[in-house]
């Protein structure tokens, strides 16, 4: 489901809770504050995760790697059906994102944090604490590499392109702000690949991420 005007216009925030929360979302403040926290609050749930955790290491690690791997899936997941999705905040908000690609626009930075407490309290009721903080360390891992990728894909695009992994993640992206029915992934292409979404790069002529555009798609 492509971003429409209605969706551009409806993504100013208003006098009232949601509102509140929108201009939060569109404050440069909550942007720096998000990155930079929700590094430092997935170190915490390694070092808990450390502290609790026993039995051999190579659990550990197969804990975090999994984590990882279920972020692509959540990262895919969350772009496709819920910021392209029905209509909501999250859509409104996602939509100003898409008609100006370098505006400073994140989710309030406590959602992030609160949403990875409330993972781990769920996980630790079915698997060890120490385990389970591990895997959340994991997730929250794979969210910052999202977060910090995303940022340079926008604001520092010949950086990228000095390294050819990243300079294709990027053109991927870029194709997505085109035609927004593709390309959900940033970090990985693989569930565009299964899922029938993936679009490669060459297939669409460049543009600026900075140029506002009205397109649906």
């Amino acid at each position: 489901m492509g971003v429409t005007v209605d969706d551009v216009m409806g993504a100013q925030p208003r006098r009232t809770l949601p509102g509140t929360l929108e201009r939060m979302v569109h404050s440069a403040a909550n942007y720096w504050i998000g990155l930079f926290s929700d590094i430092g609050c997935a170190l915490a749930f390694l070092l808990v995760g450390l502290q609790r955790f026993s039995g051999p290491a190579v659990r550990a690690v197969a804990a975090v790697s999994v984590g990882l791997l279920a972020w692509g899936f959540i990262e895919y997941a969350i772009h496709r059906w819920v910021l392209h999705g029905p209509p909501t905040m999250a859509r409104r908000d996602h939509a100003r994102h898409h008609a100006d690609g370098t505006a400073l626009i994140s989710t309030p930075f406590m959602v992030i944090m609160a949403g990875a407490s409330v993972m781990w309290g769920l996980l630790a009721l079915a698997i060890p604490a120490g385990l389970a903080a591990l895997l959340v360390f994991g997730i929250y891992s794979g969210y910052n590499y999202f977060a910090v990728l995303h940022h340079l894909q926008h604001h520092h695009e010949k950086d990228l392109a000095r390294f050819a992994h990243w300079q294709k993640s990027e053109q991927h992206h870029r194709i997505h702000h085109r035609r927004h029915v593709v390309n959900y992934g940033i970090t990985t292409t693989i569930w565009d690949r299964l899922l029938g979404t993936f679009e490669p790069a060459g297939s669409v002529s460049p543009t600026s991420f900075g140029a506002r555009s009205d397109r649906t798609g």
